[in-house]
């Protein structure tokens, strides 16, 4: 079974009045794609609690949300801008946010190889017959976004639906088929924004389905469930603290950043300290990465599929995104006039992780040095509650993030 996991993303902009690519070469890391990489895991670390469901698992995109809203951002202006720059954790204006997006994209991106993982990160800019928009924001969004814009009729709102959910359908080889539904769009809608993170990659070292079996996994407030526990001994990037022990499963491939997507999962000492784990984020993961060190480990990893679906409007408002959503917004440096507000914003995500790799986006290699590898391996047994990434490990760049503590909640 090949994995695959995608995320979509998808906006909508309605007006509070009844009326109505080309790929850029890649640059070396520049201040501002290192401003918005952080961004992008301060913005993550911000939204999970918003989010999170003690007892549920979670997992979510913040490289798909993020992308997505910073369409929109790209035309906000004043309070409207100011207000989405705070609740995305932005250190970049609205007329810089352009250029270092579509970089990081490159980055992202594999070198061409038989052997390397697949990655799909697109953006869809949805536009009204009645509306125009203007001509920098249209640049903007097709040549350095890399967005496609297409021309539907949202009075139609059945037929525009339908063209959506098809192209959203497209880039995800079919496995995400109704990402908008009918209360999504109506009469009113203006612009739809979507964006699409597709990966599927396999394991440098995948493991063997023979050695999968039903094993015991402990939730903090139930009983223990069974899981399908797949397990392995090897050198891995690895490192661990009073606190938990993080361990790095690299997928085949090199980025064009020069960097590796690995899934790197984090696992609390006792299921009591996932709490106290969680608060020492974001920092400690960024520090957990370039920490990592080549060691033996033995390691015992869940079987698991998830899929979840958010709206963010509530949480988006809770991080302090009120204007926006307001016919008071001014998104003018989309179409020069102060008529469009957000409306809806969704977010869906499918995340598959089984013997031979999962999928998302993102991940760099760590070099691993077996001198220095301590003679004793390190029992890395995910038995209970952890957090799980897609990462470039180059980059610290986030494209997933997760939590796994409920075995009754899976696909």
């Amino acid at each position: 079974m090949r994995l695959r996991n995608f995320c979509l993303t998808a906006l909508a902009l309605t007006p509070f009045f009844s009326h109505g690519v080309e790929t850029p070469e890649q640059p070396d890391i520049s201040k501002e794609v290192s401003q918005l990489i952080q961004s992008h895991t301060d913005f993550a670390f911000s939204l999970y609690p918003k989010i999170d469901s003690s007892d549920a698992n979670l997992v979510f995109s913040p490289y798909s949300i993020s992308s997505c809203l910073s369409m929109a951002y790209l035309g906000a202006r004043d309070v409207t801008e100011q207000e989405m720059s705070q609740a995305l954790k932005l250190d970049l204006s609205s007329k810089e946010i352009a250029t270092p997006s579509a970089a990081l994209n490159q980055m992202l991106m594999p070198t061409p190889n038989k052997k390397s993982y697949d990655l799909t990160l697109a953006n869809a800019l949805w536009l009204d017959d009645r509306t125009y928009i203007l001509g920098d924001y249209r640049y903007a969004i097709e040549k350095q976004f890399g967005a496609k814009i297409g021309n539907l009729s949202f009075a139609q709102p059945d037929a525009a639906l339908a063209t959506i959910n098809k192209w959203v359908a497209d880039k995800t080889n079919g496995h995400i088929q109704n990402l908008l539904t009918r209360s999504d769009i109506t009469a009113s809608t203006r612009l739809v924004m979507t964006n699409a993170a597709y990966f599927k990659g396999s394991f440098l070292k995948p493991f063997d389905p023979q050695m999968t079996q039903d094993a015991e996994f402990y939730p903090l407030t139930r009983t223990a469930e069974m899981v399908k526990m797949m397990e392995q001994s090897g050198y891995f990037p690895y490192v661990e603290n009073e606190l938990f022990q993080a361990i790095a499963l690299p997928f085949c491939g090199v980025s064009k950043g020069k960097g590796q997507l690995a899934l790197l999962v984090l696992l609390p000492k006792s299921a009591e300290n996932f709490d106290v784990m969680l608060q020492a984020m974001p920092d400690a993961l960024k520090e957990t990465i370039q920490d990592l060190q080549g060691r033996k480990a033995h390691v015992k990893l869940p079987k698991f599929t998830l899929t979840k679906r958010y709206n963010l409007n509530n949480p988006l408002l809770q991080l302090g995104m009120k204007n926006p959503f307001t016919t008071q917004a001014n998104f003018s440096g989309i179409d020069g006039l102060m008529n469009l507000y957000l409306n809806k914003v969704v977010h869906e995500t499918f995340f598959a992780l089984d013997e031979n790799g999962v999928t998302a986006a993102a991940a760099t290699g760590a070099s691993m040095d077996i001198t220095s590898a301590p003679t004793e391996p390190a029992e890395f047994n995910a038995d209970h509650p952890f957090l799980f990434f897609i990462v470039d490990l180059k980059s610290t760049e986030v494209l997933f993030i997760g939590k796994f503590t409920d075995a009754t909640d899976v696909i």
